[in-house]
């Protein structure tokens, strides 16, 4: 009777040690997909004071194969351009940054060059702190009430102020190129940005008469300006006179009281 009773717990226990025992199928691997294996910025090299740009980044993956992402940005200097949402890059004064994306612990670095805009018709005055003349121009050339006054006591004396109008085209693929015009008959100057900012001009203008004919030349040297804000510029230049089979000059250095971008 005893052994009756024990077989059907013994066959149970039996049965539940086989069946644990049998091994369960392994669940299947997915395959690892390409990694990425770089990261790299895309997006202009140099901006303009008070422009903007978007950025973009790439990664390569081990397969050989590229695509976009969306990274974590982040400027060097947020006083020279600063980072305005995703990748871009707002440009507020001249000079350069390193503009770096992380993703997915992969960085990258460029270097974006911000650089002074001076494009655009400007107008102001400026004072002359120095003259000097000679020759024809020590004679007195000057018509009306300043007849064979010499020209430095006259219109031209120190201390007087001036109007001053021109027009800047700035370009090239680092906006250094610069191009000066002033007024539709006198002609224009060529000039550059400077590593630091500032605006130089040097070059020569043909001063015409009523009829059109070149009687004489104004030349620019010694230009030094800058931006001083957006919108207005500071500095000075110094411009030389001559008169065409004349002799002698009026040198004047001249500094600018005003000078406002009216684009």
């Amino acid at each position: 009777m005893h052994v009756l009773r024990l077989a059907g717990p013994v066959l149970m226990l039996a049965a539940a040690l086989g069946c644990g025992s049998k091994p369960n199928p392994a669940a299947p691997t997915a395959p690892a997909g390409p990694s990425i294996s770089s990261l790299v910025i895309n997006g202009a090299d140099y901006l303009l004071t008070g422009g903007a740009a978007a950025y973009t980044a790439t990664v390569t993956l081990s397969d050989g194969s590229s695509r976009s992402v969306t990274p974590s940005w982040t400027s060097s200097d947020t006083r020279v351009a600063a980072v305005a949402g995703a990748g871009r890059l707002e440009a507020l004064a001249h000079g350069a940054i390193a503009l770096t994306a992380v993703h997915e612990g992969f960085s990258a670095s460029k270097t974006v060059h911000i650089v002074n805009d001076y494009g655009g018709s400007w107008s102001g005055r400026y004072v002359i702190n120095v003259c000097r003349d000679s020759g024809v121009f020590a004679d007195g050339i000057v018509g009306g009430g300043y007849v064979d006054v010499p020209w430095c006591r006259a219109l031209n004396k120190v201390g007087s102020e001036h109007a001053f109008a021109f027009t800047i085209a700035q370009s090239g693929s680092d906006y250094g190129a610069i191009r000066a015009t002033f007024g539709p008959d006198a002609g224009s100057i060529s000039g550059s940005v400077t590593a630091d900012g500032r605006l130089n001009l040097d070059g020569t203008l043909a001063l015409l008469d009523w009829y059109g004919d070149h009687f004489g030349d104004l030349r620019f040297s010694g230009w030094n300006t800058t931006l001083d804000g957006a919108a207005r510029m500071s500095g000075r230049w110094a411009q030389d006179y001559t008169m065409r089979g004349q002799p002698g000059s009026a040198y004047e250095e001249v500094e600018l009281l005003t000078m406002t971008r009216t684009r």
